[in-house]
């Protein structure tokens, strides 16, 4: 008797459900039901308090700490890379138009990681001028400047549609106008787009989609900055209240209309700041409270943390407190651990866009064989090797450096 035989012995087969039963999936199950009454959906009772909007996200990247953590990832992703190939005149040929206007890769490589943090989605336009392929990053923020994707029966990309802005009016005879006379007059302008014709980078592809890893802290970034706002109003208020009564045995406060209040409310408001108040008879002042202030900054490094999570990063990137010099070293430095895999996400991501999608059509364009790619892992990677130097300056190798390098078997 074989294995099935013996599974199907009793007449039925091993499964997880009744036989003929009918399951829809995802909706609630028997072992995920609650018998508590006051049982509620967490998305009605503690829903984001930001809004997931790219607006919001490109805000939140402004701030010190979410803005230190995305530099410092687009930094170390490209700190060091070659570009390589099968063909030398291909790569040669690359090179060039990587040191060229029309491309600075390094920069194209920069706006693409950023916007893909930040926006989860890139659009780069490709125009052709004179058979050499020139880069536009389009304007998106999916309000003023939309973009949607069309697709066909089969679910492949067929088109992009752009919702832009443009100018009414023409430039002509700009040098005779005054400053406060050049103006835009905007109107909407709805611009079509074949697929070949742009580069979609999705990044952290989930479902077809790209996702913002700056959209996930939006809410710790929130509170980071309320809690911010209140630390000087707290060390001003908390501590030093001021208390005022008006009227005593020979001056009832009754005496005293809204417009004399309000006049006692103005010469005693921001009393730290003046030294010396002058009250009338029959007006007290005195200070309550005491020095004791709420510990707002341990508020704060809470959120921070959890910013520091929501971006992948290490807390002891830029923070060792609490954190052993032996526990840092493998949070950043571990090749299958530490944050160098995030790092290696990075670079692939890049890869995959800028050689299939840019090096590939411009070798056909140009009529040139063979393949070039990007290596981030030169193997002279403490000297200064092929395009990039290690500070982040483009270089190319002289024909005589090729050659010293081909001996030295690199």
């Amino acid at each position: 008797m074989g294995l099935l035989d013996r599974i199907n012995y009793k007449g039925f087969l091993l499964r997880n459900a009744e036989p003929h039963a009918i399951e829809e999936v995802g909706i609630e199950t028997d072992d995920t039901k609650t018998t508590d009454t006051d049982s509620v959906n967490l998305i009605d009772a503690v829903p984001f308090k930001v809004k997931r909007t790219i607006k919001n996200c490109r805000f939140a990247a402004n701030d010190p700490i979410v803005k230190g953590i995305l530099n410092d990832n687009i930094t170390k992703t490209l700190s060091n890379f070659v570009i390589e190939g099968d063909n030398d005149e291909a790569v040669e040929y690359i090179k060039k138009r990587c040191e060229s206007d029309d491309w600075d890769i390094v920069q194209v490589m920069r706006d693409m990681l950023w916007s893909g943090q930040v926006d989860g989605e890139v659009f780069h336009n490709k125009v052709i001028v004179e058979n050499k392929i020139q880069l536009r990053l389009l304007a998106f923020d999916a309000e003023n400047y939309r973009i949607k994707k069309i697709y066909d029966e089969y679910g492949r990309v067929t088109g992009f549609k752009q919702l832009t802005q443009r100018n009414t009016d023409t430039n002509k005879g700009w040098l005779a106008k005054r400053f406060e006379e050049l103006e835009e007059k905007l109107e909407e302008w709805t611009v079509p787009f074949q697929p070949g014709e742009i580069i979609n980078a999705r990044y952290m592809e989930l479902k077809g989609k790209g996702r913002s890893i700056v959209m996930d802290v939006l809410d710790p970034v929130y509170y980071r900055r309320i809690l911010s706002d209140l630390m000087p109003k707290t060390v001003f208020k908390n501590s030093n209240i001021l208390v005022v009564t008006m009227g005593n045995k020979d001056a009832s406060n009754k005496r005293l209309n809204k417009k004399s209040r309000e006049a006692v409310v103005e010469a005693t408001t921001d009393y730290h700041k003046k030294g010396v108040v002058v009250l009338p008879y029959g007006i007290e002042a005195e200070m309550v409270g005491t020095s004791t202030l709420p510990d707002i900054p341990s508020y704060k490094k809470d959120f921070k943390n959890e910013i520091f999570d929501g971006l992948s990063t290490p807390h002891a990137l830029f923070d060792t407190e609490g954190s052993n010099r032996a526990t840092a070293e493998v949070l950043m430095d571990s090749p299958d651990t530490g944050r160098l895999v995030f790092l290696e996400y990075n670079r692939e991501w890049v890869k995959k866009y800028i050689e299939n999608e840019l090096f590939k059509p411009e070798l056909k364009l140009a009529g040139k064989t063979g393949k070039v790619w990007i290596n981030f892992h030169p193997k002279e990677s403490d000297e200064k090797v092929g395009y990039m130097e290690s500070e982040g300056k483009g270089k190319t190798l002289s024909k005589e450096e090729e050659r010293r390098r081909r001996r030295r078997g690199g």
